[in-house]
């Protein structure tokens, strides 16, 4: 089990995009690049998140997501309260940095443990291997769940992972609150 307490987000930078912006005064009509800003300024800057997902409505249960360019697709349900999404991305960012370290050894291999498990703060990330998971598809996964999150929302959602080719599930998952 592998349990991590964040404490310093500047790595999460890589994974997460963060657009600084210098606030134009209102009588300035030119553009402000939300990339370069003037550091000798003594104008107040802001932090510019996305545009606020569309968060009204989540698919139906069960949801098959087919994960895109992949040959994998993943069945969500059990949809329960919302997580916090900081916490939820760098949970899905810390297991996905385990699937390239063994990725990194130059070859797909199994998971040779029952369980993988991953928590930062108050969220939870189990994933269940049925004997024929992968560590491919455990990055796959995550790619997946992440979409997932995005699309909709931060939430306890339970998934289950199913592999072209491979009769039966090959992994079944949890993100959730502890």
């Amino acid at each position: 089990m592998r349990f991590c307490k964040a404490s310093n987000f500047g790595f999460v930078s890589q994974w997460c995009t963060f657009v600084f912006a210098v606030s134009a005064p209102p009588t300035d009509p030119a553009p402000v690049s939300p990339i370069s800003v003037d550091v000798r300024s003594t104008r107040p800057f802001t932090l510019s998140f996305p545009a606020p997902r569309n968060i009204t409505l989540l698919p139906p249960e069960p949801f098959n997501y087919p994960v895109p360019a992949s040959h994998q697709t993943l069945i969500f349900s059990g949809y329960g309260p919302p997580l916090m999404d900081n916490d939820t991305f760098l949970c899905l960012l810390i297991a996905a940095s385990d699937v390239i370290r063994v990725l990194n050894s130059g070859r797909d291999m199994p998971v040779l443990v029952r369980d993988l498990v991953y928590a930062v703060e108050g969220v939870h990330l189990e994933i269940w291997s049925m004997g024929t998971l992968t560590w491919g598809m455990v990055g796959t996964t995550i790619t997946g769940l992440k979409d997932f999150l995005y699309d909709y929302e931060s939430i306890h959602v339970e998934f289950s992972i199913e592999e072209q080719g491979i009769q039966g599930l090959v992994g079944r998952g949890l993100l959730t609150r502890f």
